[in-house]
């Protein structure tokens, strides 16, 4: 059984099966529906050609075969039969068109990009787990160390075990991290460029953009920034990805603590433009406002950072 796919950077996703429509507002609730769906069949999804490699890795990621078919077809079908265009008549046009002898392409993936993604979302959720942790040791604490002490063995202050479940959490990070920076030190292939000389962009955050945001991913600068959450349109309709958008914050933070001397400069410049044009702006959110700016830089300079060293290797 074939699914269409009609994606979009903005609007979300629409699906057809041959029966039924769906609309999926977000990327994430598209994988959710797919994986629900296909817990008992695999199913083939296919999406037009020029979709982002992102969005192929997070299908592959759930175990359905990729296909591809040209983005002209449906834009000849339409012409030629009188359709208006739409998100649900367009995935419709694809699974038929894709039903009915056309062209498709199957999509080989790179096996190193399926592991870092793979890698890269352990790391996380170990990350999550270990912080979770933490937190629910300080409750316990708080609570616990204001009580007479229990009767029995041990202490009701004892926080020994969460401390031994930090530690082996961490442990597992590091080692997750390690295998991760190991697919990405090479920088010798078009998905896994080598990391640019940036103060404060430190392995963990360089595998994050990679896994998550690779520029690689996207034909052009606007979409890529579209995508991390870094254009004014993105604010009303919150169609991006949260994670990219953290990583190049974070980043923007870094680069001002180890004072890089590009962009800590930028951060500056930033802060003083906006305090000039903001007077009433507190210095909270200055700095906030300087850091979004720097981190829309940062997204720039690595996108045509990244795409210059493709072009360099002829690729």
């Amino acid at each position: 059984m074939n699914i269409a796919v009609d994606w979009s950077h903005t609007k979300g996703l629409a699906t057809y099966d041959g029966t039924n429509s769906e609309n999926h507002k977000t990327r994430a609730s598209f994988l959710l529906w797919l994986r629900k769906i296909g817990q008992n069949t695999q199913k083939s999804v296919i999406l037009e050609d020029g979709c982002p490699v992102s969005l192929i890795l997070d299908i592959a990621n759930e175990g359905n075969p990729v296909l591809l078919i040209s983005n002209k077809a449906t834009k000849r079908y339409r012409a030629e039969h009188g359709i208006p265009k739409s998100d649900e008549v367009d995935a419709k046009i694809i699974w038929e068109l894709a039903n009915s002898g056309a062209q498709l392409t199957q999509v080989s993936l790179d096996d190193d990009r399926l592991e870092l993604r793979f890698l890269y979302r352990q790391f996380l959720r170990y990350q999550k787990t270990r912080i979770a942790v933490g937190n629910t040791q300080k409750n316990y604490s708080r609570y616990y160390r204001a009580k007479e002490p229990a009767s029995g063995n041990g202490s009701p202050d004892d926080i020994t075990p969460y401390d031994t479940a930090k530690k082996a959490l961490e442990r597992a990070e590091d080692a997750i991290m390690k295998r991760a920076s190991g697919l990405v030190s090479t920088g010798q292939s078009k998905s896994m460029p080598s990391q640019p000389n940036i103060r404060g962009l430190h392995n963990r955050i360089w595998v994050g953009i990679l896994a998550t945001a690779n520029p690689t991913d996207f034909k052009c600068l606007s979409s890529y920034l579209r995508f991390c959450g870094l254009t004014h349109d993105v604010k009303k309709s919150k169609n991006y990805n949260r994670h990219a958008k953290k990583l190049y914050h974070m980043l923007a933070r870094l680069t001002r603590q180890y004072e890089d001397p590009e962009f800590k400069l930028m951060y500056d410049k930033c802060k003083a433009d906006i305090q000039a044009k903001h007077p009433d702006y507190d210095e909270k959110h200055l700095h906030f406002a300087a850091v979004n700016r720097t981190a829309t830089m940062l997204a720039k300079y690595i996108f045509r950072y990244v795409n210059g060293k493709i072009l360099e290797a002829g690729e």
